[in-house]
């Protein structure tokens, strides 16, 4: 510590010097002695300021002692000579020192001058120097201001920081001053806070009073999330709960049953209430989310597996891997049967899902039907049929249908039962899979299947027909519910399976006639409709091995032990087929060298498609806990005191470096990375993008070949080209530099419409134009077609028009509410970002469109006439007007029917004051579907895209891929279906999106050319949404 010397000469003068004066006489008071000072602004975090600083106030002179400034004058009445003769005078006033002065930074003082520099105190009892830039010497500072400059003061009460300290909102604090602005919690250096409008808050308070509320679970959001603009509002959403809705269209708390904030409560147990129901629901979004998608990844990645095996030829692997959907399927419907136990238990009203069991059923036993057709046939390759894509559709379609019943199931026990346990003893049954998938028995076609492959084996005991609903089992026979009586006295048993017993004659009795015989019969188990399902799922598959193994398809080769099985360790005979291993792979009929093109060029679209939904999925994660980090000093600058008498103290004693010990920032939750991350695994959802892709290839082989590199490529979201991908948010730019030559993308210029900015956007419409004009020459000219493009700038004349009252038809159109405004408003207004269109990125359409696409795809889109059948009149006429005042979420979306869903969707198109694909450009429509050539005739409607105004072509580009995807359903079996294909769903859909207010003759032929022409865009919406490389 340096210290000033205050006595009355050198220490060599000592004997010369006058004495300190008395304790009586007018002594100063030293700086230890002065009030405490008020805080000083604090400096930012680890800003040092510059060692010097303006020279102190001349107003300070103003604030001293008049009793130190009497006694300086009575002393210089004094000699101010030192004993050599010297005249000694002040550093800092210049005038001549007598009696006490202050000897430091190698000057000598008046006390009352030696003041810290910026606030005027004096500083005789501790300073601390500072180095002056100007003079190149030293001056004093106080503590306070001393570490103000550097920056390190405490926020709360202003002190200086030494050794440990915390570093939160680019303010520091003292380790017990780091408090809640609402009450008296300390906040250690790992522990969590809460920020709002600059302010510090504790779990509680801002929990209860200014967090966000989850607009999936209504509760406090209090980590990460997800912020999307909706319904001309921001939304916030835990991530969990945003990928819950978006990927099953479930909210965990729908807004209408959201709670109110609690009140303060006034006991520690109150507010740890509060922080445990959030942490039950955070866990339990978590569990949900976490289990659901690990579920659906393997079921998408069985359905993608068997598109891949079955159309390439390789039929023992697809058999294999339907093997594994069907255990996939098992565990659901066993998860449903557990869960309507549940329900009944209860007492609530059951759950509806037969009809979608029922069908995905039906489309597994489909599968299996059309490889048996193509082995009979010998056809060996199988190839990608419209029949296989739209089984491989429907597949995903109702097993995630299912998903989202069972789990609203489980959300409607907790909700009116005050418990989860429906819901957490559903997650527990699918995450069976887990330990399913490690057991390769499990896996395994084993030889039981060949007791399944009978022609009786799904026939009822006692009436020889199919049983295909609940039933009654004993060992390997099973009856039907109606078909179960008692022999001897005829009484029905179906309803009281518990009296039923088979005996050792193969006949049932009823109890009390069985007790007349010497032994007591089995007892007779309840099969429900589900377990049935599966039971006949696995009779199919036995039934399609046979044929495969007949047909010379699964060959018998004893001499491979890694191929096939046998039982007991017996060779493989007619009684004992062998039956290929879960690590087996069959080997392809077709040429090892096209199938190895094929399985590269699928993996290709797999790649691909995981990289759209990258894109896509990719939301900025915002956070709102906090952490703090602790720092220490440690060499800091001690302060320098005054000691009379001693001259020349301070040599020798330099200033310590300070030295500040950081602990690292505190990491961020990475629970949530796994969220929007995980990109390599597939979903359900996927399953109609690679179908859409099979389905370009197929048709377009060459065209798909040459723009395959760009078919789902982003500019913003490239990733490494083979083997498995992570998300990347570098630019192409980035991901050229990190590729070697060799595996860069071929760009042949192709991009979608998505894709372009505005400028590009621009060029293409007037390129478009140029190019169209001579097909279109006798019925356009290029000043027409130009004109149906640019917008037109406002005159004089326009505006003198105006100003006499002529009408302008934009002004006039309706801009408050949903239905009958227009486009641009509405999306400006009430927008959404749809990720269901063809290209990367999301696309900007009304709320109202999307949510409604939504919902439908959660519906079951094979009941007869959707889009065709009116829905209820009365009840459309309600939601319009509901929607109109208060917005789309006033609709419960999941308790629609699809034909009302669908009623309401032809509304709003309808009601558009310009169509969808707009009047301005209804003869360009109607010409160019009226061009004979196939090739012009497409390529000229694909032109006609480009001229669209972009929000209506963004519009239509989702609206088109989901009228696409609703026309595979158009028929599941020769039963059921839709009947509604592509061309149906035209005839209804066109009249809503292409029209002309213009008067034609009725005898025009117009109508049915506008339907052919929606058609053909429908057909090919992938082709119309990508920037036309002739353009």
């Amino acid at each position: 510590m340096m210290g000033p010397d205050y006595d009355g000469g050198l220490a060599g003068d000592r004997l010369h010097g006058h004495p300190p004066p008395m304790p009586n006489d007018n002594g100063y008071q030293l700086d230890h002695d002065r009030p405490n000072m008020t805080p000083s602004p604090s400096y930012q975090n680890g800003a040092f300021p510059p060692p010097s600083l303006p020279p102190a106030s001349p107003a300070l002179s103003a604030r001293s002692d008049p009793r130190r400034s009497g006694e300086r004058n009575r002393s210089r009445g004094r000699s101010g000579r030192t004993a050599s003769g010297q005249l000694r005078v002040c550093a800092k006033c210049g005038e001549p020192l007598t009696g006490q002065f202050v000897r430091a930074l190698e000057g000598t003082y008046h006390l009352d001058c030696f003041k810290c520099r910026d606030c005027g105190q004096i500083v005789a009892s501790k300073f601390f120097p500072a180095d002056d830039e100007e003079t190149g010497g030293q001056y004093p500072l106080c503590e306070t201001d001393y570490f103000r400059r550097l920056g390190l003061l405490c926020h709360q009460c202003g002190g200086a920081l030494r050794g440990s300290y915390i570093t939160a909102l680019d303010r520091k604090y003292h380790v017990d001053h780091f408090t809640c602005s609402l009450c008296s919690t300390v906040f250690g250096a790992q522990d969590s806070y809460y920020e709002h409008d600059g302010n510090v808050y504790c779990h509680y308070h801002y929990s209860t009073q200014f967090a966000q509320r989850c607009n999936g679970c209504q509760t406090a959001i209090l980590k990460q999330f997800v912020e999307i603009f909706r319904n001309g509002q921001n939304q916030h959403w835990h991530p969990e709960c945003y990928m819950i809705h978006k990927f099953w269209n479930v909210r965990l708390t729908p807004p209408h049953e959201s709670k109110e904030p609690c009140p303060e409560p006034v006991d520690a147990e109150g507010r740890e209430r509060v922080r445990q129901e959030e942490e039950d629901m955070e866990n339990k979004v978590y569990r949900i989310w976490s289990v659901l998608s690990t579920f659906e990844e393997s079921s998408a990645a069985c359905i993608s597996d068997m598109l891949l095996h079955v159309s390439n030829g390789a039929y023992m692997d697809g058999v294999f891997v339907a093997k594994k959907f069907i255990i996939h399927v098992d565990i659901l419907f066993r998860s449903a049967d557990r869960l309507d136990q549940t329900i009944k238990k209860f007492e609530m009203n059951d759950l509806s899902y037969a009809r979608e069991a029922k069908l995905l059923c039906k489309k597994i036993v489909a599968f299996f039907s059309l490889l048996s057709k193509m082995q009979e046939a010998n056809a060996r390759k199988l190839g990608v049929t419209q029949e296989l894509l739209s089984l491989v559709t429907g597949l995903a379609h109702y097993l995630k249908l299912l998903i989202r019943i069972c789990l609203q199931g489980t959300l409607r026990v907790e909700k009116e039962q005050q418990t989860p346990e429906a819901l957490f003893q559903f997650l527990e049954d699918l995450s069976v899979l887990e330990s399913i998938k490690n057991d390769d028995e499990s896996m395994q076609i084993t030889l039981g299947m060949s007791r399944l492959s009978a022609n009786d084996s799904d026939h009822c005991t006692s009436c020889r027909k199919p049983i295909e609903d609940e039933c009654a089992l004993c060992g390997d026979k099973r009856w039907h519910l109606f078909c179960v009586s008692c022999v001897r006295c005829g009484k029905e048993l179906g309803k009281s399976l518990d009296q039923a017993r088979l005996h050792r004659d193969q006949k049932v009795y009823c109890t009390s006639c069985g007790s007349q015989i010497e032994e007591w019969g089995q007892a007779l188990e309840r099969i429900t409709k589900l377990q049935q399902y599966i039971f006949l799922l696995k009779v199919a598959l036995a039934r399609l091995l046979e044929i495969l193994r007949s047909s010379g398809a699964l060959p018998l080769n004893s001499e491979d032990p890694n191929g096939y099985d046998s039982v007991d360790g017996r060779a493989p005979t007619d009684d004992n087929p062998a039956m290929p291993r879960s690590d087996s792979r069959s080997k392809s009929v077709s040429g090892e060298r096209e199938r190895h093109q094929r399985e590269s060029s699928y993996e290709n679209t797999l790649n691909d498609v995981r990289r759209l939904r990258s894109t896509r999925l990719d939301k900025h994660l915002s956070s709102s806990l906090r952490k703090a980090r602790t720092s220490r000093i440690m060499d800091g600058p001690e302060g320098r005191s005054v000691r009379p008498g001693s001259a020349g103290a301070e040599m020798g004693l330099q200033s310590k470096a300070m030295q500040i010990e950081e602990d690292g920032e505190p990491g961020e939750d990475d629970t949530t990375k796994q969220y929007f991350g995980h990109q390599d695994a597939l979903t359900l959802d996927d399953i109609p993008r690679i179908v859409a892709a099979e389905q370009a290839r197929e048709q377009q082989p060459s065209a798909y070949r040459t723009s395959r590199q760009e078919l789902f490529r982003s500019a913003t979201a490239e990733a490494a080209v083979g083997g498995s991908t992570e998300r990347s948010l570098s630019t192409g730019r980035d991901m050229d530099q990190r590729l070697p030559d060799d595996r860069l993308p071929q760009r042949d210029g192709r991009k979608f419409f998505s894709e372009l900015s505005g400028l590009e956007y621009f060029i293409v419409r007037h390129v478009a134009v140029l190019t169209m004009q001579p097909m279109l020459g006798p019925e356009f000219t290029l000043e027409e077609l130009l004109g149906l493009i640019e917008a037109r700038k406002a005159t004089f004349w326009n505006k003198f028009g105006k100003a006499f009252g002529k009408n302008d038809p934009r002004k006039a159109a309706k801009k408050k509410g949903v239905f009958g405004v227009p486009l641009e408003v509405i999306v400006e207004r009430d927008g959404a970002d749809s990720t269901d269109g063809v290209g990367p990125g999301a696309l900007r359409i009304p709320a109202i469109i999307e949510d409604t696409i939504t919902a439908l795809k959660n519906k079951d889109l094979s009941v007869e006439g959707v889009f065709r059948k009116n829905g209820n009149i009365k009840k459309l006429t309600e939601q319009v007007a509901a929607v109109d005042r208060e917005g789309c979420d006033v609709i419960r979306w999941n308790d629609e029917t699809p034909h009302q869903l669908a009623a309401l969707l032809k509304r709003y198109l309808r009601e558009l004051p310009d169509p969808l694909m707009t009047q301005k450009l209804y003869g360009v429509w109607i010409a160019a579907t009226k061009i004979k050539d196939t090739d012009k005739r497409r390529h000229c409607l694909h032109l006609t895209c480009c001229l669209l105004p972009q929000i209506h072509r963004d519009t239509l580009e989702v609206l088109f891929s989901f009228l696409k995807w609703v026309a595979t359903f158009h028929q599941v079996d020769e039963d059921t279906g839709s009947r509604m294909d592509v061309h149906n769903l035209a005839r209804v859909i066109a009249p809503n999106i292409l029209y002309t207010n213009e008067k034609s003759p009725s005898f025009s032929d117009e109508p049915m050319t506008a339907v052919a022409c929606v058609e053909e865009l429908i057909q090919f919406n992938e082709e119309m949404c990508m920037v036309c490389i002739h353009t």
